[in-house]
């Protein structure tokens, strides 16, 4: 069995992983949030922010963003009653991908995809921004039915704003999913500062040893 001496210098090692670890265990862990628009009653358009979010321009002659509780095939909401979907009016015939208005929040954020149904002959697709720029357009989707199905994003980085692209009318949405990013608490910034402190306090003393 080899015997390893700790001198100062490995002192100072271990004092630092400990630091390390301190400070890596002191961060929170963001979590997922999920727009279920259960709380939404009847048939009406999206005039206001919802959660923080903004649907459409704010304006009910102008905005694409309808929210119903009407659960009707192939409309289905994954989480009852209600799912959200875009004013058919809107649709321009023979347009196979279609931008509805923006889904966007003055707080950046990591969108992780929605549930959607609706006709079988529909595809969906993601386009994201970030500062007024399209960061990220993914893939168009299987073809939606009757089945909710959960479509991913694709993308890990940070947004501000969702366009979903498809044939507006025939779909419904729900389940909105997203995570802000992770804000450390007063506990655990007080934690970092320590671990920083002592991290320097054991440099510091090792150059006067």
């Amino acid at each position: 069995m080899v015997m390893l001496k700790v001198g100062n210098h490995m002192k100072i090692s271990v004092l630092k992983v400990a630091a390390s670890v301190s400070l890596a265990c002191s961060v929170p862990i963001a979590s997922s949030a999920v727009l279920t628009f259960d709380d939404l009653n009847g048939f009406d358009f999206f005039v206001g922010s919802y959660q923080g979010f903004t649907f459409g321009t704010g304006n009910k002659l102008t905005t694409a963003w309808l929210y119903d509780n009407v659960d009707k095939s192939p409309f289905i909401a994954q989480s009852q009653p209600t799912h959200v979907g875009t004013d058919y009016q809107l649709y321009t015939p023979g347009v196979k991908f279609e931008d509805a208005q923006p889904i966007t929040n003055p707080v950046d954020f990591k969108f992780d995809g929605a549930y959607f149904s609706g006709y079988r002959d529909v595809q969906v697709k993601y386009k994201l921004y970030l500062d007024g720029n399209l960061v990220y357009t993914s893939a168009a989707s299987s073809f939606l039915s009757p089945v909710p199905q959960y479509i991913a994003s694709g993308y890990s980085g940070l947004v501000d704003s969702v366009v979903i692209s498809s044939e507006q009318g025939y779909y419904a949405m729900d389940n909105f999913t997203y995570n802000s990013p992770p804000i450390p608490e007063p506990g655990a910034l007080a934690l970092m500062t320590a671990g920083l402190g002592m991290v320097g306090f054991m440099v510091r003393r090792r150059r006067y040893d």
